[in-house]
Order: structure tokens, then sequence, then C-alpha cells
């Protein structure tokens, strides 16, 4: 496919244009994906996280095209790629940006995202927030979903987000019971999205904070039985309303230092932290370790979603069990995509933003 098309090119989230490059040409083992959804990350929004990168690319007169959650049609298949896979044009897929080797160690030993090319490597060319992406290397292989009909691409936008959520018990091979207090932390995209996958895998209490209204009511409307603005939670709180029982499953979907040193105080003897968001750099939170020590805790940071989990991930939306469509809350086309940014930096009346790059900007 011959021609120009528009991509985001993110400097800051104050500072995200509208440029166009050429339509990437795809080699045999490659295809081209014409994006019809893109959802902005928590992670897209954190300029800190690859501030040298981001730097280092303005320097050399180039910029970074964010977007990883991203779904669409295949408009051209590379001659290895269909005969091997049998990808042809029409189809409507999702696909993820980085996948795991198999074959490494870690993957060997059932840790997919800790591969160093599920870490290092990004399949996507430039990346999803752009009108087409060339998708390559084993993500050709791997991480491909085709979507049934009834799907929206909207709705498989969010595929990659559940799928972290997924993995976050997959990769330590543990699982909720019914009987299990969950506490979570922060109840953006990803903090809602663990309300669901743990109400969908049987918890009966569920516990959620935020700083926000807006984002605590659709944390209730979602699942959690009970929502606290973060400012008026408290362990004894938590007592209060659990048997006197802290939380089985602490869940930190916020990332800063305070949250975390919440979180080491919310927690039953023989329960589970997981640090799912990521943290700022040079973070340092007071927790007293040897306080805890002899209360059996697990403790683990998680990242990333393996082809399995994306895959467990689709089939909680297809069937129905993870309600999506209720957590997007602007649609914008990518002549927008500075507004999206800002909406989804601030956080204000605002949880899910989705870029679709073939939208029709209003006149």
């Amino acid at each position: 496919m011959k021609g120009n098309m528009k991509v985001a090119a993110y400097y800051s989230n104050r500072d995200v244009q509208v440029k166009e490059m050429p339509i990437p040409e795809i080699g045999v083992n490659e295809f081209l994906l014409e994006t019809r959804a893109s959802g902005i990350c928590g992670s897209d929004t954190m300029k800190g996280h690859r501030e040298e990168k981001i730097e280092a690319l303005r320097k050399q007169g180039k910029f970074w095209t964010p977007g990883h959650e991203i779904s669409g049609i295949v408009v051209e298949v590379g001659e290895n790629v269909f005969g091997r896979f049998g990808y042809s044009k029409g189809k409507r897929v999702f696909v993820t940006h980085h996948v795991n080797c198999g074959n490494c160690r870690p993957c060997r030993k059932g840790n997919p995202t800790q591969c160093r090319e599920f870490k290092d490597i990004n399949n996507f060319v430039p990346g999803g927030m752009a009108e087409y992406v060339k998708v390559g290397g084993r993500s050709v292989e791997t991480g491909v979903i085709r979507l049934n009909d009834e799907m929206s691409y909207d709705q498989a936008s969010f595929i990659e987000p559940l799928g972290t959520v997924v993995e976050m018990l997959k990769a330590k091979k543990q699982a909720y019971s019914k009987d299990d207090t969950v506490l979570v932390l922060g109840s953006g995209i990803v903090g809602i999205l663990q309300i669901q996958y743990a109400r969908a895998r049987g918890v009966e209490k569920i516990f959620a904070t935020d700083i926000s209204e807006f984002r605590l009511k659709k944390a209730r409307e979602l699942g959690a039985d009970y929502a606290f603005h973060a400012d008026e939670y408290s362990p004894e709180k938590l007592r209060e309303l659990n048997q006197g029982r802290l939380a089985d499953w602490v869940i930190d979907c916020v990332g800063s230092d305070s949250v975390a040193e919440q979180a080491f105080k919310s927690f039953e003897p023989g329960g589970k932290i997981i640090g799912f968001a990521i943290p700022q750099k040079n973070s340092n939170p007071n927790i007293d370790r040897y306080k805890y020590c002899r209360d059996g805790y697990l403790y683990w940071p998680t990242y990333g979603a393996s082809p399995e989990a994306c895959q467990e991930a689709y089939e909680l939306i297809r069937d129905g069990k993870i309600n999506v469509n209720a957590m997007i809350t602007h649609n914008l086309p990518l002549e927008d995509i500075a507004e999206g940014f800002r909406l989804a930096s601030e956080g204000k009346e605002c949880l899910k933003v989705i870029i679709n790059p073939h939208m029709k900007k209003a006149a």
C-alpha cells in the first residue's frame, strides 16, 4: 500500500501532535493493520517512564508514536504470513506488540513476560496511534487473535490491558478463592478491570479506593462492594467492614510510595500484595519489613500479558464476563489525540479514552 498516513507524535502529555509519514512497507513475514481502535494506556501518559528515549528521538529529529492496545483490519499480508497462518485481507483482529520467544530459560520455566524478547522488542511500526501499523516478529505468530463478528474494535482494544490483569495470577500460578477479600488501591482502568476480574472469578467481597468520586462511582457500578475515597480509607475501616479481617489480596494500581506503604498495612497474615502499577523512578516507600517478617505474605510486581493471558482476556470479554463498554468515556479521532492525552493524564470525569484513527473529525 503506497501513500502517507497520519500518526501521533508524542513529546509530552501537553505536546502530542499529528504528523504524516509514509505507510510502512511490509516484508514477506509481516502484515499491515488498518488501526480501528487504540486505547490510551496509563503507561502512555508516564513521560518519566520513557523520558530518555523520547529525548533521544527528539535530538535525532524523530518522535515516539504511542499505542499498544489496538485492534483493526488486516489490509496487506506478506507472502509467508499468508502461507503459514492463513491471514488474509479483511480479517478483523487484535494484535499485541510484544510476545515471548518460547525458547529461553524464563519461557521454559513458565515465566513468559520475563523473556528478554518480550521486554525489549516492540513488533509495531510505528505504534498504535496511527492509521496503519506494520506488524512483524513473533507478534505475527503468537500475538494475533481473530475477533468474532460480535466483538467491536473498541471492545477488542481492552484485550491487552485485561490480559495484564489475567497474567498477574498466571505468572505466579495463583487463583482467587470465593471467600477471599480483595482490596484494590486505585480505581482507574486497571483497577476496575481488577475489580471485574475478581468478581468474574467468584470473589464475594471486594473493596476499592481512589481519589476521584467519578472513578469510585464506576468502581461501585462495576463490582466493588465498598469504595472509599483514599483519604477516608484505613485498615481499621477495612477490619470494621470485613469481620475483623484485613485483605487476602491487596493490589496496588497506583504505584506511589504512599500507596505501597498503605498496601503493606492492609494485608491479612498469609496474604498477597501485588505491585501492579509502575512505580516512579527512585521510588523509596517507607516499609518496615521487620514488622511483617512473621506474617508469611507474598509480594510480587507484575508486568505485561502473555499470549495465553490475552486469549483468556478475549474470551472473558467475548462471553460478557467483563463489561468493557461501561468503561469507555471518550472516543476521539486521531486529529483530537492531544485532547485525548489531556483527558487521560488529568483523569477528571474520564476513565478510558480510545483513539479511532479512521474516525472523521466532527465539523
